[in-house]
């Protein structure tokens, strides 16, 4: 099935590694003329007819898994929960090995920032860099142990992947990933990388990371990169947005309690709607050309549509792709939509990026 056969509903104006990495094909973009009441992206059919064969038998025998987070204050209780997925991410690399993968790691070398350079046969030793800010809620997933997908969106774009392994909270709470991601970001300026040669990705928390950052960058005076893409952006940590309420029983990964408990461990005593813990709460004037892709039924779909509509609003170039009847990050699993999600990704960098 090609991706011109898809129906498209979205339009545009102007982990597996991860806890919150679990995320098919109907891009939605509305113009800037077109309202855009949440609802009305929320009811598409789960299982639909389109959906490919690999998809619709994950769907089918999706089995939520029972997850239990340690204490919020036992530190040593959630470095173990940490070393563990990215025990898991380590395994996921190695079975990209074993069926034929080739990839070279080495670390970036920031000061006080832990950052790995990545690159595989698909992707440019030179050029362009596109910096990937992972999934997991703030409190897992690893910017070292990468999952092939974030590969795979690297060589479709033609850029170097350098990959940011952030502090994670609850022992690291905000502001200590976006002091992380926006330290890579000024590292790479310091090292001659113009603005226009740099792109910015992340999945989950990892998109939510993307955008604060950007607002960040603009409190800092600092240049906007060329292009960003965010996949599923967890952008609202108050959890105010409608699907928090209307798809809580619909997401196969989790739930709204489960959110909350996770956003307090990142924010703790900070306010939630600071643009950089939510950055749905910002000002996105300036912002420059962006991709959002994101499943009909998760629950953070709201997220995407309403920074979808502020930046519009802003005047950003926004191309917004709702996927009928897929899940959270689904770019990150083995099914046909997600390489069609990746050529995607990758032709709107080839597209915005200085090669």
């Amino acid at each position: 099935m090609s991706m011109q056969s898809l129906p498209r509903i979205a339009s545009s104006s102007n982990s597996l590694l991860g806890i919150l990495c679990i995320g098919l094909v109907l891009p939605v973009v509305a113009t800037a003329d077109t309202p855009e009441p949440e609802s009305d992206y929320g009811a598409a059919t789960y299982v639909a007819p389109y959906l490919s064969e690999q998809a619709q038998a994950l769907i089918k025998g999706y089995v939520p898994r029972q997850k239990s987070y340690p204490e919020l204050d036992d530190a040593a209780a959630w470095s173990a929960f940490q070393q563990a997925g990215e025990e898991r991410g380590a395994q996921f690399l190695q079975l990209f090995v074993d069926s034929g993968g080739v990839f070279e790691r080495r670390p970036a070398g920031i000061p006080g920032v832990d950052a790995y350079w990545f690159s595989t046969p698909q992707i440019a030793e030179d050029g362009p860099v596109l910096i990937y800010t992972h999934g997991g809620a703030y409190v897992g997933g690893s910017g070292k142990e990468v999952a092939p997908a974030a590969l795979a969106i690297a060589g479709a774009a033609g850029m170097r992947l350098l990959s940011v392994d952030y502090r994670l909270a609850p022992q690291h709470p905000f502001p200590a990933a976006v002091d992380d991601a926006v330290a890579t970001f000024r590292w790479l300026l310091a090292q001659g990388v113009t603005p226009a040669e740099i792109g910015w990705f992340g999945e989950s928390a990892g998109g939510g990371l993307t955008l604060a950052s950007l607002h960040a960058l603009k409190q800092q005076e600092l240049p906007y990169p060329g292009a960003i893409a965010v996949l599923s952006p967890w952008t609202d940590l108050t959890l105010s947005s409608e699907s928090y309420f209307t798809l809580d029983s619909d997401d196969p990964a989790f739930t709204r309690d489960e959110l909350e408990f996770l956003a307090r461990a990142y924010y703790r005593e900070s306010d939630p709607e600071n643009p950089l813990v939510s950055p749905v709460f910002g000002d996105f004037a300036g912002f420059p050309p962006t991709l959002i892709q994101v499943g009909s039924k998760e629950i953070v779909l709201s997220d995407s549509l309403r920074v979808a509509r502020h930046a519009r609003a802003a005047g950003v170039d926004v191309e917004l792709d709702v996927w009928d009847g897929m899940w959270h990050v689904f770019q990150f699993m083995n099914v046909p939509e997600a390489e069609q999600a990746t050529a995607v990704i990758g032709e709107f960098f080839r597209k915005h990026m200085a090669h």
